[in-house]
């Protein structure tokens, strides 16, 4: 025991050692953030300013290896990595780190590692799914770094508010990045009236799955049976539909009476083998609008025109028969929402050709300084509940319906339309036009495109086409966090009462905050402590943390050996396994103190990270190798008090104890010796008084005899 002792005396002097050391390398990776924060204010620093303080960088570099290299005790060197574990077989497109501070190889000359990731750490987002914002708002983006306030314009599209967010992720800890997938074609087939729309969606993602028109088609001649006309289409040509319509003869100019519903086209689309592809899946599904019974009767339409913008939520989808007029919008002050034909149709008197088409005018109600007050959502109303008789008489007569289009809320506001033709501009749509390129944001939602028309007008098949379809489509923005795990969050939020800006997490839940996720993993089917993407063990037999790459996928198994290294300190009295330990002193030298995001030796001049090329890099390299420091200094700690000191102090107090009983047995062994010796006197004495006895009264005998 007392060599055991002497041992543990080693092993905290030499713990105390490396600590020194490493207390004079934290003092210096302190100085050398102080130089970095230094040559990031370039506002007041210039080249020649910065380039000192580079050379200032170097030196402390060169100082750090130097201790590195000559920190020792008696000749063994410690902070050089002759002292660190040595591992084989880590992946490293999988791990992004890894760090064994302990093992107890139990006898054995390697130590398997098996990492099993049961949940992938996460970072916090969340999900804005709106092409864009019809309003201007104040955006608060919040994340561990701190908060920033964004003013976003009204109409911004998507990809102006992801740069906006990236622009300041250093002070927010925040990104952000459009969320692109692939999505279906869709087309809202409205009719004039009401329970009589449909929606068409593609069953088959992308513009291939979703090039599909439609038309209702009504017999003047009258028609008993609904049924379905299909064209194949043969690439650039789209897939046609037609829905003949059951009707009753039509009397003199006036369109035919329908008599199908819009559940009966529901019903036929879905059931159509003409609609099923070679493997029998529909390729269009057909379905009603919500809250609507589908009982009310369709109206014919094959051409269409659209006006509005997705992103100002007042896209609108015009459709009506062939040969419908133009529509225009008109805000005069103080006037209720109306409509009226203000131009009928004109023809060729010779041949008889349509030569203007005429005009529907709409009247947007406004208030008495010409403020419109008309939304996309009231003109749709209107049209399918007018003010007068004469306005639903002249609505069916016309067969002209509107809708939304896609995703535009219809929640924005009209405005007064101009005419190109005669050099007039505006802020609105120019005059509507059946068959002709209707005005819509693209698919992505980001930017203005112009959508050309599918009508006889133009020499094509007449029919309105799908919208919305997209190989790799923008349908929102991801806000997420720069770190992962349970301490990230990411929070935004519109800043003023009035105005909204929905977000919501992962789960699809309506807030404005979310955190994310710690890995769950285990070591050697031990389960590890997870915090963000660093999985921990720490036992008797292995101490060891791992960072894992997000790439990884739940479910995958890391493995890789400890064939060797480390320092093995003999902390007991006897050499056995169990009282022994295994741990490893890391190197110290510049280029291996760092972390993910790389390593101190890049901040040297000409590297990647130097202080006159990448600033926030070379910061953030600083700051993961004062962290490395700061907790390999605490793991030295921990062990000298823990191991080094709890078993110094036991193997006394087991020497203490011996000691007096040792003492105990040889006081016991004196006793009974001395107990022994005066017995004997004693009896010596006892015989030496009976023996002499008898001589003393043979004495006093002859003395009586001579007197």
């Amino acid at each position: 025991m007392g060599q055991a002792v002497t041992n543990c005396k080693a092993a905290d002097s030499i713990c105390a050692v490396a600590d020194s050391a490493l207390a004079q390398i934290s003092n210096i990776l302190i100085d050398i953030r102080s130089l970095v924060t230094e040559a990031a204010n370039t506002g007041a620093s210039n080249t020649a300013m910065i380039e000192a303080l580079q050379l200032q960088v170097d030196a402390s570099l060169d100082t750090i290896d130097r201790i590195a290299g000559s920190t020792q005790f008696i000749d063994q060197k410690l902070l050089d990595g002759s002292l660190d574990f040595v591992t084989y077989g880590v992946d490293q497109s999988k791990v992004d780190f890894l760090q064994v501070n302990q093992a107890n190889f139990m006898g054995r000359i390697e130590k398997d590692i098996a990492v099993k990731i049961l949940q992938q750490a996460k970072q916090a987002t969340l999900y804005y799914r709106q092409v864009g914002v019809a309003e201007s708002v104040n955006l608060s983006v919040g994340g561990t770094k701190g908060v920033v306030n964004l003013p976003i314009a009204q109409w911004a599209d998507l990809q102006s508010i992801v740069d906006a967010v990236n622009l300041v992720s250093d002070s927010t800890g925040v990104e952000a990045k459009l969320e692109q997938r692939a999505t279906n074609g869709m087309i809202y087939i409205s009719s004039v009236g009401e329970n009589n729309d449909i929606i068409l969606t593609a069953s088959e993602a992308g513009t291939l799955g979703g090039n599909f028109v439609i038309k209702y088609t009504a017999p003047r001649e009258g028609n008993d049976t609904l049924s379905l006309n299909f064209t194949p289409g043969n690439g650039n040509e789209p897939n046609c539909i037609e829905i003949v319509l059951q009707t009753l003869p039509s009397v003199g100019n006036q369109p035919p009476e329908v008599l199908t519903t819009a559940a009966q086209v529901v019903d036929l689309i879905n059931t159509s083998d003409l609609l099923r592809d070679d493997k029998g899946n529909g390729r269009v599904v057909a379905s009603l609008p919500d809250c609507t019974s589908g009982l009310g009767t369709v109206t014919a339409f094959e051409e269409y025109a659209y006006c509005g913008s997705v992103v100002a939520g007042n896209a609108l989808q015009f459709l009506g028969p062939a040969n419908s007029p133009n529509i225009t919008f008109v805000a005069e002050p103080g006037q209720s929402l109306s409509i009226e034909l203000s131009s009928k149709p004109v023809y060729d008197n010779t041949e008889g050709n349509l030569v203007n088409p005429g005009t529907l005018t709409v009247y947007l109600e406004t208030d008495h300084d010409g403020f419109i007050k008309t939304t996309a959502n009231d003109l749709i109303d209107y049209f399918n509940y007018p003010a007068s008789n004469d306005e639903i008489a002249l609505l069916k007569t016309l067969g002209i319906s509107v809708s939304n289009v896609c995703e535009s809320t219809g929640c924005g506001l009209l405005a007064p339309t101009y005419d190109p033709d005669n050099c007039e501009t505006g802020v609105g749509c120019p005059t509507i036009r059946f068959g002709s390129a209707g005005i819509l944001p693209a698919s992505s939602g980001s930017s203005m495109g112009i959508l050309p028309a599918s009508s006889d007008r133009d020499g094509r098949d007449p029919g309105a086409p799908m919208l919305c379809a997209c190989d790799e489509a923008a349908v929102g923005i991801i806000f997420y966090s720069t770190e992962y795990g349970t301490d990230a969050f990411v929070d935004v939020q519109a800043k003023l009462p009035n105005e909204f800006f929905p977000v919501v997490d992962r789960f699809g839940n309506l807030t404005e905050r979310a955190t994310g996720v710690d890995i769950t993993a285990t070591v050697n089917n031990g389960r590890a402590v997870g915090k963000g993407s660093v999985a921990s063990l720490n036992t008797t037999e292995l101490d060891m943390a791992i960072w894992i790459n997000p790439n990884v996928r739940e479910g995958d198994v890391i493995g890789f050996r400890i064939t060797g290294g480390g320092a093995l300190m003999q902390l007991g009295p006897d050499v056995d396994p169990t009282q022994q330990v295994r741990m490893a002193f890391q190197s110290a030298y510049a280029a291996d103190i760092g972390g993910p995001s790389g390593y101190l030796s890049q901040l040297r001049y000409g590297s990647d990270k130097d202080l006159l090329t990448d600033t926030k890099g070379a910061y953030r390299i600083v700051e993961e190798s004062i962290l490395q420091i700061t907790t390999y200094r605490g793991r030295l700690g921990s062990f000298q008090k823990y191991e080094v000191g709890r078993n110094l102090e036991q193997l006394q107090d087991l020497i203490e104890v011996a000691s007096t009983m040792n003492s105990e047995i040889r006081d016991t062994d004196y006793a009974a010796e001395s107990s022994s010796l005066a017995k004997n006197q004693l009896m010596l004495e006892t015989i030496v008084s009976v023996i002499k006895k008898p001589t003393d009264n043979m004495r006093m005998l002859i003395q009586l005899l001579n007197r």
